[in-house]
């Protein structure tokens, strides 16, 4: 029998899962990566989701984001903290559902999200809009986590949750080792690409092993945000800065999946 890409965590019921029969049962449970190489087969087709709040700490005051399907604050579904880990909750690929968000037991805004396909691993980003108003931007397709990185190597994917700066485009370059003149770890079409505000990266190979990694506005020789970190081989890895440039709030992390 094949092992599974999921290490599953039972949280407050039971998952059954039959590889062969491709029969499931789905109750509150929560899946954590292990980056294995045979798909999931399944005719149920839940699809799996996991969330990362970019909100400014002025307005969560730190506290996880929490998405429920009520507007009652103590049935919470799912957390969005300022970090990403690997695990991911199981949700009905065809329903649209209207989610509602709390912070610290109050409820702040609704958020409505589409059908999703079936079998798929996304990640959500939320953001504030000026509005005071939380969205989203399409999930990113975690498909790659689906696979083994070539030994010595992991992945990173970068999100830029930075709204003002630079100006007039928010964007900004991530690279590994280099800086200025606009290096990118990302690129479109054979050239270095910059990720915009709300942007979602698709992950990129990085040699396994102890990197600086650089943050940088275009067209600038110096970088914004510099932080040495050890890759570890066929690991997976996100990188975001969020918060103000102009109230001087801004900050970078990189976080293990």
């Amino acid at each position: 029998m094949k092992t599974p890409i999921l290490a599953i965590l039972v949280v407050t019921a039971v998952f059954v899962l039959s590889i062969n029969s491709c029969t499931k049962t789905v109750t509150d449970t929560v899946y954590d990566t292990t980056h294995d190489t045979v798909h999931l087969h399944d005719t149920i087709g839940p699809a799996l989701i996991r969330f990362i709040s970019m909100l400014p700490d002025s307005i969560t005051g730190g506290s996880p984001v929490v998405l429920s399907f009520s507007s009652d604050p103590k049935t919470a579904s799912f957390f969005a903290g300022n970090t990403i880990g690997g695990s991911y909750y199981p949700v009905a690929h065809d329903t649209a559902i209207q989610y509602y968000v709390f912070f610290a037991g109050r409820l702040f805004d609704s958020i409505p999200m589409p059908k999703l396909r079936p079998n798929s691993v996304n990640t959500y980003a939320l953001f504030l809009n000026t509005k005071g108003q939380i969205y989203y931007v399409p999930p990113a397709s975690d498909s790659t986590k689906l696979k083994t990185p070539p030994s010595g190597y992991a992945y990173l994917r970068f999100i830029n949750g930075v709204p003002d700066y630079p100006v007039p485009v928010a964007t900004f370059y991530l690279d590994i080792d280099t800086v200025g003149n606009s290096y990118s770890l990302y690129h479109l079409n054979g050239q270095p690409r910059p990720i915009g505000f709300t942007e979602i990266s698709e992950y990129a190979l990085v040699k396994a092993g102890t990197h600086k990694v650089f943050v940088s506005a275009p067209y600038s020789s110096d970088a914004d945000f510099t932080v040495p970190f050890s890759f570890q081989d066929g690991s997976f890895y996100t990188a975001h800065v969020t918060g103000s440039h102009s109230n001087n709030t801004a900050k970078f992390l990189i976080d293990a999946e």
